[in-house]
């Protein structure tokens, strides 16, 4: 995978056009879940409305706290831009904090509004966060082989959960090399 870091090749390229292709994915996700709350379209189903704007306050919150740790490594390109391995502040107990807080906002506009088209779009945004993350960390992998050592100690979205285990810390053999 080499020949993949060599910015302006084929490879490179791919994995870049891969790489947008989940922003926009997760971005179209997103919007199952946030313009049926804006827009008050569909049935409601169960609402929580005390919990709509301390979820969304705390998520917003969240990804600044992220963001704010990010410095030149922030895309919304699962791509790893080269600037650097961050594992401070939020990315001291999860390893993608960012995707964790935008979930709390999710949430909370879901509960929040209690649109049925909300409801039914976040397991969908569960999933496509899910896919994203999987395929960053492959790309995290092959730009810092360090990233393997920080994926046994810490949670993927939560401290504690979602560490790898030293049966997938095997799997990994060389930068990026997964045994499938």
């Amino acid at each position: 995978m080499a020949e993949a870091k060599e910015p302006g090749n084929r490879a490179s390229r791919h994995m870049g056009a891969r790489g947008w292709f989940f922003v926009v994915f997760q971005e179209c996700c997103f919007a199952i879940v946030v313009i049926p709350y804006v827009l008050g379209l569909g049935p409601v189903w169960y609402r929580l409305p005390w919990l709509e704007t301390p979820m969304i306050l705390a998520g917003l919150a969240g990804m600044a706290w992220s963001f704010s740790y990010l410095r030149g490594a922030s895309s919304p390109n699962p791509v790893p831009n080269r600037a650097g391995l961050v594992a401070g502040g939020p990315f001291r107990f999860a390893r993608h904090p960012m995707y964790t807080f935008i979930l709390v906002v999710c949430l909370g506009i879901t509960i929040g509004g209690g649109q049925a088209v909300s409801y039914l779009g976040m397991p969908i945004v569960l999933a496509a966060v899910y896919l994203k993350t999987r395929y960053e960390e492959r790309r995290l992998v092959e730009a810092y082989p360090e990233y393997v050592d920080y994926a046994v100690k810490t949670g993927m979205y939560v401290p504690g959960i979602g560490k790898w285990t030293p049966k997938r810390r095997s799997q990994v053999r060389g930068p990026g090399r997964f045994v499938t």
